[in-house]
């Protein structure tokens, strides 16, 4: 199976999984009560703008740079609050490679080119991590809302960066100039360093969503996941095929 699409996921998901080893510099230590009120305060702000939803059909194109593979392709993203992720991948003239399927429990991944599919539990891509991570975090991810932190600590609020923790994982939020939604978010462990630009956002539905985004990826897995969205629409009552034939094979 070309890997590409499984490093992708990975790579969402791992956005929130990489333990953070970076220490508060001497001057925001996170014990000053006036930081931790203009760190809660901002993160409220934040949290009142995130994006809600029912379902929600976004359609773009996704390009992968990493260990010198390349993968350009458009591709169909379908979502369900809190129940599943679908993801069409159709690299040439139309017709599919990857079918994606994303559920708080287990994930799916079909590879018509090889016939071939993958099933797992979702634990599986926690296990992969080495960190713990929900369905909930990459369905906020997606959409640039930090409500999957609402339980985590604010910790200081300093100049453009807000740091929270949260089940023993720390995170660095950088709002943008009008504070109401993410411009960037970084996660450093000592062999990886991992970063998502929100490069631009978009009206829809009262709200803003991110139309393009990128990830860069420095350390042992090196590499860019540029992801541009050109069409949003709320379809309540939408479809999410999936099946996989009984010839396709079976891989771990």
């Amino acid at each position: 199976m070309n890997k590409s699409v499984l490093v992708f996921l990975l790579l969402l998901l791992s956005m929130s999984a990489c333990k953070s080893k970076r220490k508060l510099s001497a001057d925001g230590v996170g014990t000053d009560s006036a930081l931790l009120a203009s760190a809660d305060q901002r993160f409220q702000q934040l949290l009142l703008h995130d994006f809600m939803l029912t379902e929600l059909s976004m359609n773009g194109g996704i390009t992968v740079d990493m260990n010198d593979q390349r993968l350009s392709s458009p591709m169909s993203l379908k979502m369900q609050k809190d129940q599943q992720i679908w993801i069409s991948v159709k690299p040439m003239l139309g017709i599919e490679a990857f079918r994606v399927l994303i559920r708080p429990d287990s994930i799916f991944v079909v590879d018509r080119l090889n016939k071939q599919y993958l099933q797992k539990p979702f634990a599986w891509l926690s296990e992969m991590a080495k960190a713990p991570f929900t369905y909930a975090t990459l369905q906020d991810l997606l959409l640039n809302n930090v409500g999957f932190l609402t339980r985590g600590n604010r910790l200081v609020s300093q100049e453009r960066q807000l740091q929270l923790s949260l089940d023993g994982l720390r995170y660095l939020l950088q709002p943008d100039a009008t504070g109401n939604k993410l411009k960037g978010l970084e996660v450093i462990r000592p062999d990886q360093k991992l970063r998502v630009d929100f490069i631009e956002l978009v009206n829809f539905e009262g709200k803003q969503l991110p139309k393009s985004l990128k990830l860069i990826i420095e350390g042992k897995e090196s590499g860019t996941i540029d992801i541009n969205f050109s069409k949003f629409a709320v379809e309540n009552g939408q479809t999410y095929p999936f099946s996989i034939p009984s010839s396709y094979t079976r891989i771990d």
